[in-house]
């Protein structure tokens, strides 16, 4: 087995802080940046150099301009148009600036997608992801905003490009925490009322993950047998794929679900099974049987 690999480099922009890459070929990469006060460590999966810049970016607080001023106030909601291919923000602006222009509960990604390109002003990249969500009163600066909405995306890309619960890492306030060094409070306050619009689909960015119908970008994660931690949501999709392929006039008890997710390498415990199940809002095995 080839052993690890390490790259140790500073910056210009932070000269005092020393950053590691570790890891080897096919494996998932482990970045380290210790300034002397607060060592930070992140997972980063093969591959992914739009993680990589982020992090980096965050990190380091650079800002790059967008390619048409943002048009940040300090209050009411905003929306931002996003690159699908490279997550840069390239135009902020306030939905309430047209009456009726853009609406977080009723708009269609392909109707935003028709009212952004109504405006001379907007080019719309081909892979768009639209972001709303609030200035809170100018409690957390747009900068910052920006840094977290961009952080929690470019964590959760995979998902948000397909929509496919598997796809989905496990995510929680402390990951954004390391990967931006911004408190895990403040990321809470700025992620409550967000929503993503993508071609695969709408998400949320509520710390509490309990539907797949507006999936959160965050996930607490569950067990594998292996002792990894894997996606919530993988699992809930699974549940509900075992529901509805049963033999409705015999379904599955929760101690058959638990079994049968033990097979494909999932450690749930039955009582999280009925957990889960009522989270799909899932009968009971009599409640779902069908007499003929």
């Amino acid at each position: 087995m080839k052993a690890n690999k390490t790259f140790r480099f500073t910056t210009e922009i932070t000269p005092e802080t020393e950053i590691l890459l570790s890891g080897r070929k096919g494996q998932p990469l482990s970045m380290s940046l210790d300034d002397g006060r607060s060592p930070k460590t992140v997972r980063l999966d093969t591959g992914s150099v739009i993680r990589l810049q982020a992090f980096l970016s965050d990190y380091l607080q650079e800002e790059a301009p967008a390619s048409t001023a943002p048009c940040y106030e300090p209050t009411g909601r905003a929306l931002a148009v996003m690159d699908g291919d490279t997550l840069d923000i390239i135009r902020v602006f306030r939905t309430d600036k047209a009456a009726g222009f853009a609406d977080a509960e009723t708009d269609t990604y392909e109707g935003l997608c028709e009212k952004v390109r109504s405006l001379a002003d907007v080019d719309l990249p081909p892979k768009a992801v639209f972001v709303f969500h609030d200035t809170y009163d100018g409690a957390i600066s747009p900068s910052v905003v920006r840094r977290i909405l961009r952080a929690c995306i470019s964590y959760q890309v995979d998902f948000v490009r397909t929509g496919d619960p598997s796809r989905c890492r496990r995510m929680i306030l402390d990951d954004i925490e390391s990967f931006t060094t911004i408190d895990a409070s403040v990321i809470s306050r700025a992620t409550r009322d967000v929503l993503v619009l993508s071609p695969a689909g709408s998400f949320s960015m509520k710390a509490a993950d309990g539907s797949l119908d507006v999936p959160s970008l965050f996930d607490e994660g569950t067990l594998t047998v292996d002792g990894e931690y894997c996606s919530r949501k993988a699992v809930l999709a699974v549940i509900r794929d075992l529901v509805e392929g049963e033999d409705k006039a015999d379904p599955f008890t929760d101690d058959e679900i638990a079994a049968r997710l033990a097979g494909m390498g999932y450690a749930v415990a039955r009582r999280t099974v009925s957990k889960y199940r009522e989270m799909l809002g899932i009968g009971k095995k009599f409640e779902r049987r069908v007499r003929s």
